[in-house]
């Protein structure tokens, strides 16, 4: 049966390819109503009796305006259709487990940039985070590049206890009811001329306007002009002005022209701030509707500040100075009044007052991007939302990997029971040990995120996640592949020491030394990383390691298996307990060729 998702996908393409049709008709019977228009006034001249000049243009007027608004409205109709059919494609692949272009081009390079230096990219890599197909991709429906770095904060750092990621998961819920509005947001923001970066936005009302001296000069210049205004009014009461009138006249204008140059930058800067504005008015506007007993703690110097109206009025007063785009309109202007001079000064006030509040209603902005972003999960793809315990545990049924397509995922079950905290993973090469990890790792974060997981049941805590799964060699720093392990470990165990709850997941320990070395640091690392506070998975291939079991009380045997019918190898990619009964290294190498009899 056909995703429900898939079917709106059909349904909104053929809409949009009617509505597309019927604008195609429009812009055609535009043409042909100016082409008629001609004909007629052509045959107007030549038929000097005809009187239909006025009524012909009066006619064709009318009916070339309502052709113009009717394509424009269905051209707009259009575009939306299409957007909305792009925002369920999305969707639907995210469900199936596909994975999806990003949103932007430079959406994964700002993500990236977002985590920073101290990010821990060990991280990013190993549960793959971020990157074309990963967490971020499956979730971001951000609409501005800070709120993509809020997303990515959000899923590197969450800084959430039990309290805080539960209110989100309500949060999460509450929202889902809001996801009509939030689709329009999301259509209405990619609509816009430019893209929404607030980041340029927040840099650009940091710059002053003006030069500093500004407002000697606009004090300057007005007092200049009222000294005019009264010379002139008390040359025309009392006949004998007090200095002649082009005298009064010509020191104001000249005093304009000394200050064109410090006021004439101002009109370029407003007009690149109102550009980097402009795209965010749409989106205030709505936001500021929402009801306030649902959005007051979301949004409350939104709500404040109305931001919107700030915005409106600043494009408002820059418009007083685009008459500078006129040369002679603005020197008759600023020849009768100092006209830039106060349009100019009104201006910087008002990129100072939306300075000083506009900064928190865009992070306002970008905590509800993330956050709906998070929603759109939970509408669209699982709505299994974790139970948090305040003591370490960590017990899951049905859990699968999101970013595995969803006919191909395996889902597996686990509990730890009491006493117990680190599972040794044994298995068979390509058997499923590094997927089962990562998965456990992405669902980890995104209930530290107070976000619904991939599973039917998923019982945890908010853990800080280390992780030792995917090692190279680092050519930067000159370490080796063992080096990098060995420096990835003690990262890890010295987290664990610290008595912080730590999930661990370590993927084939030591697998870059020899058998007998990498046995004796596997029970050194698996002893130190036993701890009450702490919880986790360590894989391996030597099976020799599983006697742990009987002299570490924390330590519980698990394995994936295969089996080999016909020759070929089935893997179930399902969890077992206790040690692994089978290998499959030389039947790899007999089936891919190699010669593995003896010597």
């Amino acid at each position: 049966m056909t995703d429900p998702l898939s079917r709106r996908v059909s349904r909104l393409e053929i809409r949009e390819e009617r509505t597309r049709q019927r604008l195609r008709a429009a812009q055609n019977s535009r043409l042909s109503s100016a082409g008629l228009f001609f004909l007629t006034l052509i045959l107007a001249a030549a038929r000097p009796e005809w009187r239909i000049e006025a009524p012909a243009v009066i006619a064709f007027t009318l009916i070339f305006g309502a052709l113009v608004r009717r394509t424009a409205n269905l051209k707009r109709h259009a575009n939306h259709l299409a957007s909305l059919a792009a925002f369920y494609r999305r969707q639907a692949r995210r469900r199936a487990g596909l994975a999806i272009e990003p949103r932007s081009p430079e959406a994964l390079s700002e993500a990236l940039a977002a985590a920073g230096p101290e990010a821990d990219l060990t991280l990013i890599q190993d549960l793959n985070l971020i990157g074309p197909h990963s967490l971020f991709t499956a979730l971001d429906e951000t609409v501005s590049d800070g709120g993509r770095a809020e997303l990515v904060r959000a899923l590197l750092a969450p800084g959430l206890d039990k309290a805080g990621a539960e209110a989100r998961q309500e949060q999460i819920a509450s929202l889902a009811a809001e996801r009509w509005f939030f689709i329009r947001l999301l259509i209405a923001a990619g609509e816009t001329e430019m893209g929404l970066s607030t980041h340029q936005a927040r840099e650009f009302l940091k710059k002053p306007l003006a030069p500093e001296r500004f407002g000697r000069w606009v004090l300057g210049l007005c007092a200049l002009w009222l000294l005019c205004l009264a010379g002139i009014a008390h040359g025309l009461v009392s006949g004998s002005p007090l200095l002649p009138p082009a005298v009064l006249a010509s020191a104001f204008i000249a005093a304009s022209l000394f200050a064109f140059n410090s006021l004439g930058p101002v009109h370029g800067k407003g007009v690149g701030l109102a550009l980097h504005l402009s795209a965010l008015v749409a989106l205030f506007s709505r936001l500021e509707t929402r009801d306030r007993r649902r959005y007051g703690e979301l949004l409350s110097a939104t709500f404040a500040s109305r931001p919107s109206r700030q915005l409106r009025r600043f494009h408002f007063v820059l418009g007083f100075l685009s008459a500078e785009s006129h040369p002679l309109v603005y020197l008759v202007l600023n020849g009768l009044f100092p006209w830039a001079a106060v349009f100019s000064w009104a201006l910087e006030r008002e990129r100072k007052r939306i300075h000083a509040s506009f900064p928190q209603c865009l992070n306002e902005l970008h905590h509800l991007e993330a956050l709906v972003s998070l929603t759109f999960l939970y509408v669209y793809q699982t709505k299994s939302f974790p139970r948090l315990h305040a003591k370490p545990r960590l017990e899951f049924t049905a859990l699968t990997h999101p970013l595995i397509p969803r006919d191909r995922v395996v889902a597996n079950d686990f509990a730890f029971a009491a006493g117990q905290s680190l599972g040794l993973v044994t298995g068979s090469n390509m058997s499923g040990k590094s997927t089962f990890l990562r998965a456990i790792g992405i669902n980890q974060t995104l209930a530290n995120m107070g976000a619904p997981c991939f599973a039917g049941n998923f019982e945890t805590s908010v853990f800080e996640i280390a992780s030792c799964i995917q090692v190279s060699d680092s050519l930067r720093d000159g370490f080796s592949y063992f080096y990098s392990e060995v420096l990835r470990l003690k990262r890890v165990i010295e987290d664990v020491r610290a008595g912080r709850p730590v999930l661990f997941l370590i993927d084939e320990i030591f697998r870059g030394t020899n058998n007998r070395e990498r046995q004796i640091g596997s029970r050194a690392v698996i002893k130190n990383l036993v701890s009450p506070t702490s919880l986790g998975f360590v894989s391996t291939h030597d099976l020799e390691l599983t006697s742990l079991e009987q002299k570490l009380p924390g330590v519980v045997n698990l394995h994936f298996r295969e089996e080999i019918l016909g020759g070929q190898m089935l893997f179930s990619y399902k969890l077992q307990p206790g040690p692994c009964p089978t290998t499959n290294a030389l039947v790899i190498m007999e089936q891919a060729g190699l010669d593995v009899g003896e010597v």
